[in-house]
């Protein structure tokens, strides 16, 4: 495969933008609502929408959420071949909330997803079966041993990383983005981690000790930061072709 993504997956119940979050026994009403399925299934299906051999490697059951992953993955094309599946419970639910040009969430993990992390030593075994291009993940306790032995069989590294997971252990999301090729936090996460006051000096920051640095900025696209130089990168907004427009910064 040319890129699997490791971890948790989510049925997600999405309400659209609200002007901010109810106080006790208050009711707001949000423009738009949908359910979706979200975590790692999210990169492993954009990944097949432009081209990729993509796989999810995650804990899936016969639950609400595992079913509409499941099924999401048949109609994007992802191989969810590397993923195991339990009796119990898996799948995580989240309340997803868009207010002040961000989102909030709200989340249930059952007892058969540890808030701790997922099950390392699986997806230690599905990387030597497999062996893609590429993986995805975030980190964890043990994602750094996951980290190295992707970096043994050859296989690139591209880490995602949240808000808790900074908030929770700085130190291991700095040393597992420092062995991973590519690290992928949005801006207000990467100023979180670096303790930088603008977004250049962040840059600055984490260049020191990570390879790549692509940093997620909403509708306003990306940037891509090496010791080369530094690009935006912005959508092409209405067309299938290019995906993407690039300038230097």
């Amino acid at each position: 495969m040319d890129v699997i993504a490791f971890g948790r997956v989510f049925l997600e119940i999405v309400f659209g933008q609200v002007a901010s979050l109810p106080g006790p026994g208050e009711e707001i009403f949000a423009d738009e609502f949908a359910i979706s399925c979200g975590g790692a299934v999210t990169v492993a299906s954009a990944a097949s929408h432009y081209g990729a051999q993509a796989g999810l490697s995650t804990l899936l059951s016969e639950d609400l959420g595992s079913r509409v992953v499941a099924e999401h993955c048949r109609r994007a094309g992802v191989d969810l071949s590397p993923s195991r599946y339990a009796a119990e419970r898996t799948a995580g639910i989240t309340v997803v909330l868009n207010f002040s040009g961000d989102r909030g969430f709200v989340s249930y993990l059952p007892p058969a997803q540890p808030v701790t992390g997922p099950d390392t030593g699986h997806f230690l075994q599905v990387l030597r079966d497999h062996r893609p291009a590429w993986c995805y993940l975030h980190p964890w306790p043990g994602a750094e041993d996951l980290i190295a032995e992707a970096r043994s069989l050859g296989t690139r590294v591209a880490l995602d990383v949240g808000l808790n997971a900074i908030a929770s252990d700085p130190r291991a999301v700095r040393s597992c983005a420092r062995r991973a090729d590519v690290f992928l936090p949005n801006t207000e996460e990467l100023l979180r981690l670096t303790g930088a006051r603008s977004l250049p000096a962040a840059i600055d920051v984490a260049l020191a000790w990570c390879r790549c640095l692509v940093v997620k900025r909403g509708a306003d696209g990306a940037i891509v930061a090496d010791q080369a130089g530094r690009r935006r990168a912005t959508r092409a907004r209405g067309r299938c072709s290019p995906p993407c427009t690039w300038a230097p910064l």
